[in-house]
């Protein structure tokens, strides 16, 4: 693997699923970084940086997720979109 390539699994913790708000978070979050963010859901790749493509991953409540980023700034981008999971998309106590 590139050693500019991070990868972490989440869940998705939502009662309701991935759904549009959680998904323009993640977008707005990931649109920050100038790495390549996908996301997985078994042999099903879309592009982290995309409203359709999320749309098309149906990510239900319990269904785990690949995250992973290939570029200058993969590991900052994974740390951030990881958290924003572990969080269940609430906003953080932290400054």
């Amino acid at each position: 693997m590139d050693p500019s390539t991070v990868s972490r699994e989440v869940v998705v913790g939502l009662e309701e699923g991935l759904h549009l708000t959680p998904m323009r978070a993640v977008t707005l979050l990931a649109e920050q970084f100038t790495c390549e963010i996908s996301i997985h859901k078994g042999d099903r790749a879309v592009d982290a940086k995309s409203m359709l493509d999320l749309m098309t991953l149906m990510a239900e409540h319990g269904t785990p997720l690949v995250l992973t980023a290939r570029g200058p700034d993969a590991e900052a981008a994974i740390q951030a979109l990881g958290d924003l999971f572990d969080c269940n998309f609430r906003p953080s106590d932290r400054a």
